[in-house]
């Protein structure tokens, strides 16, 4: 795992007790193995709660590592250790460990219950998509009914205008029929 600079930093900063830039740079300059294997250690002894889209680094993908009251932030794609903190409110370290405790089981509840939503909308999509499948066989059906109808109306239409070309020569086989009987010629 790369450790950034940041990371030692925070590193000699939080865990150490340096507060200096000076005195920072310099531990890390005298430590920066030690520093490493330390920070590796806690990783590989902690636990990855998380990997996902982070809120604060601007959807950057990470895992989030806890060890004890410590959180550790890794850069997935790039395997980066980027900084890590204390999960501190100030009580003592008791209660910050029992406040971690408590948050990593409301986490596995969320997980279980975001599994739980995740095969629901799986299911009720996968009932949705069979709806969807079934009123597009619908509306073929429908679609190739309504174009018999039209066929059917054409057909109609064309007889009619038969019906009505007869209708025309019988009309008109009775003029001519009166035109005779009484002499008059039409031209």
């Amino acid at each position: 795992m790369n450790i950034t600079q940041h990371a030692k930093e925070r590193y000699t900063e939080r865990i150490i007790g340096k507060d200096t830039k000076a005195d920072i740079n310099l531990y890390i300059q005298e430590n920066d193995e030690k520093i490493k294997d330390n920070l590796n250690k806690m990783m590989a002894y902690g636990k990855c709660i998380y990997s996902g889209t982070s809120c604060t680094n601007k959807g950057q993908s990470v895992d989030v590592y806890v060890k004890d009251t410590w959180i550790l932030l890794v850069d997935n794609k790039y395997e980066n250790l980027i900084t890590l903190y204390k999960a501190d409110l100030n009580v003592g370290d008791d209660f910050n460990k029992e406040y971690v405790d408590r948050m990593l089981d409301k986490l596995e509840e969320a997980k279980v219950n975001k599994e739980k939503v995740a095969e629901e909308v799986r299911s009720k999509c996968e009932e949705m998509r069979q709806t969807v499948q079934s009123n597009m066989t619908e509306i073929a059906n429908y679609r190739n009914y309504i174009k018999a109808l039209e066929n059917q109306n054409e057909s109609y239409n064309t007889i009619i205008s038969t019906m009505q070309i007869d209708n025309l020569k019988a009309e008109q086989e009775v003029k001519d029929i009166v035109n005779k009987l009484v002499n008059k010629k039409e031209f």
